[in-house]
């Protein structure tokens, strides 16, 4: 199946989530009515909770809100108890509740395989023929203060100092990241008793209006080394992982995922010591070919 048969096969997919939706609500508007058209209804949102409880079952989103696929397992069970025991206005209300819970999953964590090649998680694109992780993202060049976030969140907190921002969710991009096969770990590479995280290359991808060619660039090239006077020389970034609090990834929280200055949570850092150790300091490099503003394509990828 190539990938415009599989775009259809998923686009299907998404109208018939809309018409379920719309079943769904007319369902529960229904439930107040004559009990002898129950039998109907509880045949639709049955179905219709089925039908998605299979479409996740195999899919990664179910590992992300592992409560909320449990929680619905439990009433799906529960409806069908009821289903059985004659109680069909009960079972059509519980797997009308299920079909909502399932229906919350697919929305906040939307994981698609585009190809045998190419899967796709929220916005975030993988490619495992060139290795190379793709999202949208914003350039928000910024004056007279330290580069400390290089991407984070387009509502973080601290979006009005990051050169990047973006609408994925930062469990998305761990989670790709984890996909891709690349392992977190230690940023710091002396410490032979500590695995460092997987070592990755950070690029930026920019068509200008009117123009026929795709520009790239490092994002080195965008960071502009204050102790030198000169382009920050960085070999490398590493994938350290973002920890949890409260059940939930603490990037999710802050929003930032890629920093500079290796100071809170974040996803991936550089492996620069001398950044973490204040020896050097970074501030933005504004490139003509990329305007503020910009939108383009971000993409990661193995250093080696």
């Amino acid at each position: 199946m190539n990938i415009y048969q599989n775009l259809f096969k998923h686009l299907k997919f998404f109208v018939s989530i809309c018409f379920i939706i719309g079943v769904m609500q007319i369902n529960q508007s229904m439930a107040e009515k004559k009990t002898g058209q129950s039998k109907i209804r509880s045949a639709t949102t049955k179905e219709i909770a089925l039908k998605l409880q299979a479409h996740l079952k195999d899919s990664i989103s179910i590992s992300l809100a592992p409560k909320r696929w449990l929680e619905a397992g439990t009433i799906i069970k529960k409806a069908v108890e009821l289903e059985n025991e004659g109680e069909k206005l009960k079972s059509t209300e519980s797997f009308s509740e299920a079909g909502k819970i399932l229906l919350s999953i697919e929305k906040d964590h939307p994981f698609r395989k585009l190809s045998d090649s190419k899967i796709q998680l929220g916005e975030i694109l993988f490619d495992k023929k060139t290795k190379i992780i793709s999202f949208p993202a914003t350039i928000t060049y910024h004056e007279d203060m330290p580069v400390e976030v290089l991407l984070c969140k387009t509502k973080a907190n601290r979006a009005y100092e990051s050169i990047f921002v973006s609408d994925i969710r930062p469990i998305h991009l761990q989670t790709i990241l984890y996909l891709a096969g690349y392992m977190n770990g230690s940023r710091n590479s002396d410490n032979k008793k500590v695995q460092q995280g997987a070592r990755l290359k950070l690029s930026i991808s920019f068509t200008p209006e009117g123009a026929d060619k795709v520009i790239a660039r490092p994002v080195e090239d965008f960071l502009f080394n204050d102790g030198t006077n000169s382009l920050w020389k960085h070999k490398y970034w590493i994938f350290v992982g973002s920890n949890a609090e409260k059940g939930r990834l603490t990037s999710d929280l802050t929003g930032e995922m890629i920093i500079t200055w290796c100071v809170g949570p974040a996803i991936i850092q550089p492996s620069d010591h001398t950044i973490a150790s204040g020896k050097t300091h970074l501030s933005v490099n504004k490139l003509k070919e990329f305007p503020d503003k910009a939108k383009v394509t971000f993409l990661i990828f193995p250093a080696n």
